[in-house]
């Protein structure tokens, strides 16, 4: 993308997943990195790309995880002093702790962060990823920075 070409902010129909798209995308269909659905891209679904539409999809949570997962009922009290207690002992994230310790399971993580600012998951069954789209990354580079190009937008 270039630096004069204009940005937009798509929302998917299906899904509501934001994703930044080039100016050039107007009129043409893109899929949704979440969901896979096919979508149209026109001045309804798109909001212009700006500082303030860029701020507010960085801004994290002041929370830690663990009361971010308490607060949504995803994890007791109990769970979290379980956890911390347990990752203060061993190390590591929390949220990993509690995968190990049986109190949250990895798609109820990937439901909960992909509705926090700023993060997307995709899920990778729907997804048919070209094998020219795998080639735009050297394999070294993909490897040594765990990364796989899964679509090309523009």
């Amino acid at each position: 993308m270039s630096a004069e070409e204009p940005l937009y902010i798509a929302t998917c129909q299906n899904c509501n997943q934001r994703m930044k798209v080039p100016g050039k995308a107007i009129g043409r269909s893109y899929k949704c990195v979440k969901c896979g659905e096919h979508l149209t891209l026109d001045q309804q679904n798109l909001v212009p790309f700006t500082e303030n539409t860029a701020t507010e999809e960085k801004e994290a949570p002041t929370e830690v995880i663990g009361q971010l997962l308490l607060t949504e009922n995803i994890i007791t009290n109990e769970q979290l002093k379980e956890g911390l207690s347990h990752q203060q002992a061993q190390g590591g994230r929390l949220f990993e702790t509690l995968i190990q310790l049986g109190h949250l399971d990895k798609n109820n993580l990937h439901s909960f962060l992909s509705k926090q600012a700023g993060v997307a998951t995709i899920e990778l069954s729907r997804m048919r990823v070209d094998t020219d789209i795998v080639k735009i990354i050297p394999k070294e580079m993909a490897l040594d920075s765990l990364v796989l190009p899964i679509d090309k937008l523009g």
